[in-house]
């Protein structure tokens, strides 16, 4: 079924988001700026995070429409995000931050900014700037490591704060260094975590 999606995108002139191939450094850098550009805050809805972009957010659970792509951009400043009705709030902030992630790396910062997509269940190395992106656009690393001081380093809290899933924040803290790689924490812990 994928297969035919893709067909279906290629015959219309809409390709697959290809990998900028930047370290992940860059790739947060670039998520920071965007996210003090948009004044991203937790406490915004998904459907204005789309929007300070001029995008359009489309919830759904018919999967005829999600089975497709969860972005398309036929152009700046004209994209939808397809996601899931029924996912949890703290999925759906990450996906689309994570799809915000390949409108600008791979659409504004490509060199040839032709019409794109990407998959919903995608893999590779767009998806993991994509991800990137989205770590770091959620969860800027000043006010991570800030939060994670006042929080006094309790996993849920963080989660909590940035509205994200406790894998999610236990990510972050790893690419920051906060916590060791080896600390493995039950993604739907209920009880308090400290590292």
């Amino acid at each position: 079924m994928k297969s035919m999606s893709k067909d279906k995108h290629q015959l219309s002139g809409v390709t697959e988001a290809q990998p900028l191939r930047l370290p992940r450094s860059a790739v947060e850098a670039i998520a920071e700026v965007w996210s003090k550009e948009a004044e991203y805050s937790p406490n915004m809805s998904l459907v204005e995070m789309v929007e300070r972009f001029n995008g359009t957010l489309i919830f759904s659970d018919d999967p005829r429409v999600l089975e497709t792509n969860s972005i398309r951009v036929n152009g700046e400043r004209d994209f939808e995000i397809r996601i899931p009705a029924t996912a949890t709030a703290a999925a759906n902030r990450f996906t689309v931050a994570h799809e915000l992630g390949h409108y600008v790396l791979h659409y504004l910062a490509a060199n040839d900014r032709k019409p794109i997509f990407a998959s919903r269940y995608g893999t590779g190395e767009a998806e993991n700037e994509a991800n990137w992106f989205a770590w770091a656009f959620l969860m800027p690393a000043e006010d991570f490591r800030r939060t994670w001081k006042d929080c006094q380093s309790s996993i849920l809290s963080v989660a909590e704060y940035f509205k994200v899933s406790v894998f999610d924040s236990i990510t972050r803290a790893r690419q920051l260094g906060l916590v060791p790689a080896k600390l493995v924490i039950d993604e739907d812990a209920t009880e308090e975590v400290v590292a």
